[in-house]
């Protein structure tokens, strides 16, 4: 027999706040206090007694609730100490400001509150068409999974939200992975309520929020969807644990789950089976025949075994004379590509959404561009990246990385000759310690990679960079080899795109494969 405990089929486990205009006020003054971290500063607004409308931006009543709110709880907040009157009436008309753009405060209801719902934060920030509480919630479950357009779970989760819209139901979701992406491009004409691991986009300062902007504006409605967010301003927790309290919130503020492959013993696993242990409805998506395995993610690199005969191909690749550009699977937008351009083209199932190795280096040819990218750069600084490491040595480096959902090294890549790079700004990477990285002059910072303790030899990887994106004009295409896997590979280069190509294969250590580059005669 399923558990009864669900309070109702639209139970929403929180209550407004009592006085939203004050908790805004105090969410605003407690962001400068230094020695009160996030869970402190959520409690001691949580726990504000209710004011009077008329005293709701008094600095000297918001003092003294808020002492007898962190009283209660057990801390010592002195606002006076770090907040003169000036600063005051700044984070009064800051509340003012959030709540002319609709934001408001609620707080968990504590006589209505399920064993699941305990593991839920104390507070949450609202902003949007807060009528979208009222309907039937439904989210998705699902851990990292890969990202190919022919993946099952891909077309399982498709087909099993159009169905729930014939429903009219209203979606809970989130961003930063791919299946709640998904479920934004997917949902995008249904309703939706968008649990953000972040502060509220309304409530983030300004260069965040134009940050945010830049990389989810087109994929998320706020003007259409219900934005909530369990963070007040001020210093938040790690990363990983706001990913967590942003799906134990997406879960626990839902009617009904639809859930995909989830990895056992996962956080996703456990949420799961609280939902399911307090009655909450869950439907199955994305199961392999086995209805138990997940999709496998790590996938195998190509290898150089197609029976056909190789085409006969020129090389340059004389020792030392060259700086390779390894291009690898990318799995999420190109650089330069929107998020929704490319959720969509997985969902339409387009034959490059892969955006494997291979995908990468297509790419490159056809716009005659490599992209700078800032991902994993200390200071974001755009740049494109080379190394001199011939594929050989990349089979002693070449790592799955879990994390990334990708390979460090795939053998795909276009060599360049070193002194045309070099003339158009490529330098070699400077890997030293943390502290090295503040001498650095400002037009050589983005070459730093730290270097220390941490079992990871990014020297061995020899890397060059250059600033900005680098355009394959005719004079650096002359010069340029294209190094592919397989014969076939070769030949589509070649007819395609008109550049010379060589034969390599990458093929990590513990593999026991073959680590070889193929030199072939000039063309004829």
């Amino acid at each position: 027999m399923q558990p009864t405990n669900r309070i109702s089929a639209t139970h929403f486990p929180y209550k407004p706040h009592p006085s939203p205009d004050a908790a805004l006020f105090a969410a605003a003054a407690l962001a400068h206090d230094k020695h009160l971290d996030h869970h402190a500063r959520i409690h001691i607004i949580a726990n504000l007694q209710e004011s009077p409308p008329d005293r709701s931006f008094d600095a000297l009543h918001l003092v003294r609730t808020l002492g007898e709110s962190a009283k209660s709880i057990g801390f010592s907040p002195n606002i006076s100490r770090y907040l003169d009157n000036e600063k005051m009436e700044s984070c009064a008309l800051q509340a003012q400001d959030w709540i002319q753009q609709g934001v408001t405060v609620f707080v968990k209801n504590q006589s209505e509150v399920t064993e699941f719902a305990e593991s839920l934060p104390a507070l949450l920030f609202a902003c949007g068409d807060l009528a979208l509480l009222q309907g039937t919630r439904t989210a998705v479950l699902n851990s990292r999974t890969g990202r190919s357009p022919d993946d099952l779970w891909i077309r399982s989760l498709k087909s099993a939200l159009e169905n729930a819209m014939t429903e009219d139901p209203v979606f809970v979701s989130s961003y930063g992975t791919c299946t709640y992406e998904l479920v934004c491009v997917i949902a995008r004409n249904a309703k939706l309520i968008i649990v953000c691991p972040d502060l509220l986009p309304c409530m983030m300062e300004e260069s965040c929020r134009a940050s945010f902007d830049a990389k989810f504006g087109d994929l998320l409605d706020a003007d259409q969807a219900l934005m909530i967010s369990p963070y007040a301003p001020g210093s938040l927790p790690d990363s990983r644990t706001c990913r967590i309290h942003r799906d134990f919130t997406v879960a626990g503020i839902s009617d009904a789950l639809l859930a995909g492959n989830i990895r056992r013993g996962g956080t996703m696993d456990f949420i799961l089976r609280k939902a399911q242990a307090e009655g909450v409805p869950v439907s199955r998506f994305g199961i392999d025949d086995s209805g138990a395995r997940p999709i496998p993610m790590k996938p195998a690199l190509p290898r150089h075994d197609e029976p056909a005969p190789a085409p006969v191909f020129d090389t340059c690749l004389g020792k030392g004379s060259y700086l390779i550009h390894y291009t690898r699977s990318c799995p999420g937008p190109w650089p330069g590509q929107s998020r929704k351009a490319y959720y969509e083209s997985l969902i339409a199932e387009e034959p490059t959404a892969k955006h494997t190795g291979f995908d990468t280096l297509c790419r490159i040819l056809s716009e005659r561009k490599i992209r700078a990218s800032g991902r994993l750069i200390r200071g974001g600084y755009q740049v494109v990246s080379f190394t001199d490491c011939a594929p050989p040595e990349i089979s002693h480096i070449a790592q799955w990385r879990p994390g990334l959902l990708r390979w460090s090294f795939e053998p795909y890549g276009l060599a360049f000759g070193r002194d045309d790079l070099f003339n158009r700004g490529a330098r070699p990477v400077i890997y030293s310690v943390e502290s090295a990285y503040d001498d650095l002059s400002p037009e050589l910072q983005h070459l730093f990679q730290i270097q220390e303790c941490t079992g990871k030899e990014w020297y061995r990887e020899r890397e060059w960079r250059m600033s900005g994106d680098l355009q394959i004009t005719p004079q650096l295409e002359a010069g340029m080899t294209v190094i592919v896997p397989t014969a076939q590979e070769a030949c589509r280069i070649r007819e395609t795109y008109g550049v010379k190509c060589a034969l390599a294969e990458v093929r990590p250590l513990w593999e026991n494969a073959s680590k070889k580059v193929l030199p072939v005669d000039s063309e004829t």
